[in-house]
């Protein structure tokens, strides 16, 4: 079992909503719905090729926002985790262990583009 870095849940006016769950463990970050019916997105951590952060003026107000996962994944080429605390440092967060995992996986970066290193 993977161990959790960091857990969080979708907010409404700053409240936290435990049917949309937010998880990054050591080799994925994951969004947990349960409103209909239960579903998980996971993205591996060595697809993500950028992270972004946004915070509108209402998600300002509740020190919350929106942290958007780019992908090479062609089935999820993007998660979006939206509403989360500290969602700024949750970005520098995410990016942070994405470099760590391809450091680990012996990926290398080469004009704009992480590549496989051959041994």
């Amino acid at each position: 079992m993977a161990t959790t870095l960091w857990q969080d849940s979708y907010r409404i006016l700053g409240h936290e909503n435990p049917l949309i769950t937010y998880i990054l463990s050591e080799e994925r970050i994951s969004k947990v719905s349960d409103i209909l019916y239960a579903k998980s997105d996971e993205v591996l951590l060595y697809r993500v090729s950028d992270v972004k952060w946004r915070q509108s003026i209402w998600q300002r107000l509740f020190d919350v926002g929106t942290v958007l996962i780019y992908t090479s994944d062609p089935l999820k080429p993007r998660l979006k985790l939206c509403n989360v605390k500290d969602s700024n440092r949750v970005k520098d967060m995410i990016y942070d262990r994405v470099e760590e995992d391809k450091i680990s996986r012996g990926m290398i970066f080469i004009d704009g583009d992480y590549m496989e290193e051959f041994k």
